[in-house]
């Protein structure tokens, strides 16, 4: 890769070179010959002005002094066409002889030659023959030499020779980031998430923005290896303990052990039935990852609803010794949503707050002032570390909060949250909620449901 980036570089390089040095050449030529124009031009301006007849040795004075490679003169008729020999290196296509005639100035270059022509005198009628026209050709070579383009050249060679030493620098610099980079990667990709990117020496700024994001992708990887791991063990309990239950009462029934079969038989239909609702929920958190969960949205009294999820858990609490105080306003609030959800988002709010519980589990229900459903859960439980509330509602996340009640399966915080997004509701968590302690979530439901997903 280094060879590549360093070939990539120096070709580069060298293109831009070659460019610049043929525009250079280009231009130094332009240059020579718009400098030999101006100086026969200004030779030719000057000549214009004298009135007399230029003899021959003026000529070759002033061709001399003025350094002008050749000067001419040339006859032409009235008609604008030259009658005599032409100048030594002009064509005549090149000579505007109209304009001579009419007493104006000409230049112009030809195959590297300046040339500026200009009017001397008109021979009259004096001797019978018609009008013609004298005038007066200067010539003079572009000053620019061949020999010129070795010495340019060799700047090209030197200049291309330094941009190659940097370039090698240049691209070993970025190919040890990037194999920096790759190792990083497989090391990440065989499971080794503490593998972090370094930046030997001094990096460039999206090198060391690649590097911040690889580490940050480790980092998050690793912390969701560690819950999922912690999610795996605590699903691991949660079925272990009914199963355990089943196993134990059904051995005891098929054996005769038990004096009333009917009531191990309720046990077992208790923890088959929390089996179901672990199952029920391990399959809902996967259809809403994939938005494959159903939503049915109809008009519903949305207190009556929060109120009737709230009473079905009132036998739970007393099985617990704990008190559920509800309060709620006593009026409708009608708006299009699905109850079923609503119902199974506020019971896993309740489910949470009995398990977790000292003495009692406290329910508001609400209509808020913009007309959206208001449930705030509490109890008075032990609370939440504040390093832990960011992520309460995310999945997998567990959090080791003791209780030994068997209510709930540990997955109902992740529902809630997907739930209420998908509703267009809002879910918030305080804790400690008060100088007691315990635990408030804050539901917050609108009347019209904002999403409505489809299965």
């Amino acid at each position: 890769m280094r060879a590549r980036i360093t070939f990539a570089f120096v070709a580069m390089l060298a293109l831009a070179l070659l460019i610049t040095s043929a525009a250079s050449l280009l231009l130094v030529r332009h240059a020579a010959s718009i400098n030999a124009q101006k100086t026969v031009l200004n030779q030719a301006q000057a000549i214009k002005k004298h009135t007399g007849l230029i003899t021959p040795a003026e000529l070759s004075f002033i061709q001399s002094v003025a350094g002008i490679d050749s000067a001419s003169t040339i006859v032409i008729n009235p008609k604008g066409t030259v009658i005599s020999k032409p100048p030594p290196n002009i064509p005549l296509q090149y000579i505007d002889g109209k304009a001579l005639v009419k007493g104006q100035v000409i230049y112009g270059a030809h195959n590297h030659i300046a040339f500026a022509g200009v009017f001397l005198l008109n021979t009259g009628l004096d001797r019978g023959t018609p009008s013609t026209t004298v005038a007066l050709i200067f010539e003079s070579k572009e000053h620019f030499s061949v020999a010129n383009v070795p010495y340019f050249a060799l700047a090209g060679l030197l200049s291309l020779l330094v941009a190659a030493a940097f370039s090698i620098e240049i691209s070993r610099r970025i190919s040890r980031h990037v194999k920096a980079a790759a190792r990083a990667a497989q090391q990440i990709a065989t499971g080794d998430f503490s593998a972090r990117m370094t930046l030997p020496g001094r990096g460039y700024p999206e090198l060391v923005e690649l590097r911040d994001s690889l580490n940050l992708m480790a980092a998050d990887l690793g912390r969701s290896r560690e819950a999922e791991r912690g999610f795996l063990l605590s699903i691991s309990h949660e079925l272990r303990t009914p199963l355990t239950s089943i196993r134990g009462y059904a051995e005891a029934i098929a054996e005769g052990q038990l004096p009333s079969p009917s009531a191990a038989a309720q046990v077992v239909v208790q923890e088959a039935d929390r089996l179901t609702r672990l199952i029920e929920d391990l399959l809902a958190m996967a259809r809403l990852s994939v938005h494959q969960f159903t939503f049915i949205i109809a008009s519903c009294d949305l207190i009556a609803t929060a109120q009737s999820a709230v009473e079905a858990l009132r036998y739970a609490c007393e099985e617990c010794n704990v008190i559920l105080d509800v309060e709620t306003d006593d009026v409708r609030l009608v708006g299009e949503t699905d109850a079923d959800r609503l119902s199974q988002i506020i019971s896993n709010l309740v489910e949470n707050a009995i398990k977790y519980a000292k003495t009692r589990v406290d329910v508001k229900i609400r209509r808020g002032p913009n007309s959206e459903l208001l449930v705030s859960v509490g109890d008075d439980g032990t609370g939440i570390d504040p390093e832990d509330q960011a992520h309460v509602f995310k999945r997998l996340f567990t959090v080791d909060r003791t209780s030994d009640r068997k209510i709930g399966t540990g997955l109902g915080l992740a529902i809630v949250a997907e739930l209420t997004e998908a509703l267009g509701g809002i879910i918030m968590v305080v804790s400690p909620r008060d100088s007691v302690g315990g635990t408030i979530f804050e539901l917050a439901i609108p009347q019209v449901a904002v999403d409505s997903p489809e299965s």
